[in-house]
């Protein structure tokens, strides 16, 4: 759960003062409130989801002071602002479109030039939902383990004794996977066949035969390429991957973990690298989103 519950009002500034340029997501509630407490699945979802704002969920009863000094007059009240300046003030449910569509810009906003794809609608970067306790990689180069694939900077991760790779990364809550972006560097040690695995945590090479594949790919050069600098004077570093993956989105419904098989790379070379790793998706929750007007009561319903 990525939303913030201040109980103090130092709290509160702190949550909103150290946000910095990141889209604030102010919700006024409180518990005897019955509108709120119907809409508030739909709020946890999309904090879920939005990783890269900041919910902060303030309760009026609590926080008298914070709701006066903003105006709130009726809950639920949303107001959304970034580096302080109000972008939406919206009371009741009504707005939740709205308030979707500047989740959905601010997101994109922050994800330029860390790709060079846009995000599908409603989709997020799973980076920050990778458990990293429960991640790990067989074959890797001591000298360039698995770590650096998941950020954006001039190391990679390198096979050691021959081209084949088995990286298992897990997340710390159930996602659906849509697709998947790769980025290796540009001397023939990037990945071109690539075969997908879910929740089999215990994979290793041995037991990849008795194992169904969930999905194969034989990759071209150009959806996997970008330069790595590898202090050899050749190369700087990659702005990221270059291209999402599609991937079968049925079938990837409901992922605790996905198993990368890299089976050979592009140049038959005697080791495989990759610079970034990224799936793209949404955590999977209980509430859809196409049942907030039935469940969010009428049209304009809230507290006075």
């Amino acid at each position: 759960m990525v939303l913030n519950i201040p109980q103090t009002d130092v709290e509160y500034a702190r949550l909103v003062t150290g946000a910095g340029n990141k889209l604030v997501v102010l919700w006024f509630t409180a518990k005897w409130c019955g509108p709120c407490q119907r809409i508030a699945p739909v709020v946890e979802q999309m904090a879920n989801q939005y990783v890269n704002c900041v919910f902060v969920k303030v309760d009026i009863d609590l926080l008298g002071d914070v709701a006066t000094s903003r105006g709130v007059t009726s809950i639920p009240t949303f107001i959304l602002q970034k580096q302080g300046q109000v972008l939406l003030n919206s009371k009741g449910a009504d707005d939740i479109s709205k308030i979707q569509k500047l989740l959905q810009d601010s997101q994109n906003e922050e994800d330029e030039g860390k790709f060079s794809f846009a995000l599908p609608s409603g989709m997020t970067d799973l980076t920050p939902f990778i458990d990293a306790n429960g991640t790990f990689c067989l074959n890797e180069s001591s000298a360039h383990p698995r770590g650096s694939i998941f950020e954006a900077n001039e190391k990679y991760l390198e096979s050691d004794c021959d081209e084949q790779l088995l990286i298992n990364v897990a997340f710390n809550q159930p996602v659906k996977l849509h697709s998947f972006a790769i980025q290796g560097p540009d001397d023939g040690r990037a990945p071109k066949v690539i075969k997908l695995y879910i929740n089999e945590t215990a994979l290793d090479f041995d037991s990849l035969d008795g194992t169904p594949v969930v999905q194969e790919f034989d990759l071209e050069e150009s959806q996997v390429i970008g330069t790595v600098d590898q202090g050899k004077g050749k190369g700087e570093a990659s702005e990221g991957p270059k291209e999402l993956i599609p991937l079968k989105f049925v079938k990837f419904q409901r992922v605790n973990s996905v198993t990368v098989f890299v089976e050979s790379n592009q140049g038959e070379e005697e080791t495989s690298a990759i610079k970034r790793l990224v799936f793209i998706g949404q955590p999977v929750q209980d509430t859809n989103m196409k049942d907030f007007k039935r469940v969010a009561g009428n049209a304009g319903e809230s507290h006075h």
